[in-house]
């Protein structure tokens, strides 16, 4: 399955609930027909969890993005969802998640970690002072690993 079809399958999942909060999604990039073999079904599923967990670490302010993007790179894929609230003159003020947002984000974080290691991939996660978090994992195009 190719890895822009799973991110669109992914967001289409979410549509109602982006909707409902006023977000507005971006999409930045897509690869050229990386494919991510047979573990598809678990990188919709770790790419539905990165989204969760940006979405739990909403913050209450006007501008509401969520920036999905994709590129080709070192024999696989890296993919990134990057939520980012508030306008310029919120992010000056910091915003702290509630403790239930922040579990929220840890599970959704722990089991797309689990799906794409399983993978063969990696994830990295990055909070930043104004409420804004980036989370980006990276594939192998098939089973088996990166290097």
């Amino acid at each position: 399955m190719k890895v822009a079809t799973v991110i669109e399958q992914a967001l289409e999942g979410h549509r109602t609930k982006l909707k409902d909060m006023g977000a507005t999604v971006v999409w930045q990039g897509r690869p050229a027909e990386i494919e991510v073999g047979v573990c598809g079904e678990e990188v919709g599923q770790a790419i539905s969890e990165m989204i969760d967990g940006a979405l739990q670490a909403l913050g209450a302010g006007d501008e509401r993005r969520l920036v999905v993007w994709a590129r080709n790179a070192h024999g696989g894929v890296i993919v990134g969802v990057e939520y980012w609230g508030g306008s310029s003159e919120e992010a000056q003020r910091p915003q702290t998640p509630s403790e239930g947002q922040e579990q929220r984000a840890l599970q959704s974080l722990a089991e797309s970690r689990r799906l794409v290691e399983k993978c063969g991939g990696r994830i990295f996660v990055r909070a930043f002072e104004c409420g804004s978090v980036r989370f980006v994992m990276e594939l192998p195009c098939q089973t088996g690993g990166l290097a």
